[in-house]
């Protein structure tokens, strides 16, 4: 069973955070049509006979879709046992009507809130039956090497995202990490060249059966040496505003 899926139904955030790991404060709006999000779940539910552990619907900044309640009951007809999440920073509750939380609580959708010590409005949070707070104010530094000097396998093998298996899911393949699947934003912002063929770093669920996949997972690839994941794991700092500074994601 795959134990964790996450993925975006919109790229772009209202936050620009500093050294965002899914590079959402470089992305370009972009919204995921509903009818493609629904023929990858079906089949990501179909390979995987409905049984993912946690699917979390996220960004980018979830809430800036007009359908994302419809995402949420989506998902969970398709993985009725899952735990699903809608991941926000929570700015823009005040979009959803008390139908739409209602919808969320029946679909026993559960709020997680990025913990950046804003302000939020808590006559919406205390209408959803479930939500909680993850982050501690604190952002996530990924430490791009853009020389790609470090060793794929040990750099794959210390990487929280690889043990904490963090997938990402996106038309229709599974990235071993939310860096790689993101990081076209990066090199078109600050004009680099991290290189990669896109069967190095996803696998395709359309072709592939889930023994594949989850072979595809647990192996070190050629990207990794991208990545400082040692220096990484110090790396965590309060949250701010992005300036837009290359090295907010560069060791």
């Amino acid at each position: 069973m795959i134990g964790y899926i996450e993925t975006h139904i919109v790229d772009h955030c209202n936050l620009k955070c500093r050294g965002c790991s899914h590079f959402s404060g470089l992305a370009a709006p972009y919204y995921k049509p509903l009818n493609d999000y629904e023929v990858e779940m079906r089949q990501l539910s179909l390979i995987t006979n409905k049984r993912v552990g946690t699917i979390r619907i996220m960004g980018g900044e979830p809430l800036l879709h007009p359908d994302v309640v419809k995402f949420c009951t989506i998902t969970r007809e398709l993985f009725p046992s899952s735990e699903i999440v809608l991941v926000s920073n929570g700015i823009l509750l005040g979009r959803l009507s008390d139908e739409d939380i209602q919808l969320l609580n029946d679909n026993d959708i559960a709020l997680c809130i990025s913990d950046y010590g804003l302000q939020l409005n808590q006559t919406q949070l205390k209408k959803f039956k479930t939500h909680y707070f993850h982050g501690k104010t604190s952002l996530y530094n990924i430490s791009l090497d853009l020389s790609k000097t470090q060793d794929c396998a040990r750099s794959f093998y210390n990487c929280d995202i690889v043990k904490g298996r963090w997938y990402f899911f996106k038309n229709g393949r599974i990235y071993q990490c939310c860096v790689m699947a993101n990081i076209d934003y990066f090199n078109e912002t600050f004009n680099t060249n991290i290189d990669f063929h896109l069967d190095d770093i996803s696998i395709n669920i359309f072709t592939h059966n889930l023994g594949d996949i989850e072979k595809f997972l647990q192996t070190p690839h050629d990207v990794c040496a991208y990545c400082d994941t040692i220096t990484r794991k110090h790396t965590y700092t309060k949250f701010q505003v992005s300036k837009g500074d290359i090295k907010e994601w560069t060791i």
